[in-house]
């Protein structure tokens, strides 16, 4: 927990230096610092698309000038003991409202950039041979990836806000590293990997925020 909220803090203090104007994309009396935060309705605490048990997704958007934004988002797997499994996501996100009647308030389209970390430790042991060599007792993957985003955000009470998102592109596994500590009885061996190897990405999201 201490981890989320120091990045949390940093998201935000680094959104509060892209824009020098507070802005309020509602116009109200109050003016706002033109920042939203959000959590995916598509990750709280159930991931239906892995092995994953839990998974977690939180963002903040910067309002910008011209209906422009940007988002950061930060989606994680806390380790499983049961599956041996955990990994994380950030993604960065452009957007660009097309309606010109209210700023930040409609379709928009834009991209993205993402990174994922995977770390899969395994508790099977195996026998000691040369057939195991194959075998890895730890496993870790970096990933990127880019694509073209697009959604409907829309406000709800004035400050909360709704946000549809959709998007496709690719993501390629840039670098694995491989442990096998049985490889031939000698205490282990380890493996690096690097390629790149695009495959299609999807990106789905249901955010909810409150807009400060």
């Amino acid at each position: 927990m201490k981890r989320l909220f120091f990045l949390l803090l940093f998201f935000i203090v680094c959104f509060q230096f892209l824009s020098a104007t507070p802005l309020d994309s509602l116009k109200t009396n109050k003016q706002g610092i033109g920042l939203i935060v959000k959590v995916d309705l598509f990750a709280l605490g159930v991931d239906k698309f892995s092995l994953h048990p839990k998974r977690y997704g939180f963002s903040i958007e910067k309002l910008l000038v011209n209906r422009q934004s940007v988002q950061l988002s930060y989606y994680f797997a806390p380790y499983s003991t049961f599956f041996g499994k955990s990994w994380y996501m950030i993604s960065s996100e452009y957007k660009f409202f097309v309606s010109k009647k209210r700023p930040h308030v409609g379709y928009y389209i834009g991209g993205n950039l993402k990174f994922i970390h995977y770390y899969e430790k395994s508790g099977y042991i195996p026998p000691q041979s040369i057939a195991d060599s194959t075998f890895y007792g730890k496993y870790e993957s970096y990933s990127i990836g880019a694509g073209v985003i697009n959604g409907v955000q829309f406000y709800l009470l004035k400050r909360i806000t709704i946000d549809f998102l959709a998007g496709i592109g690719f993501l390629a596994e840039v670098k694995n590293k491989q442990y096998q500590p049985y490889y031939l009885g000698n205490g282990g061996r380890h493996y690096y990997g690097f390629a790149f190897s695009p495959n299609a990405d999807v990106r789905l999201a249901i955010n909810i925020g409150f807009k400060f």
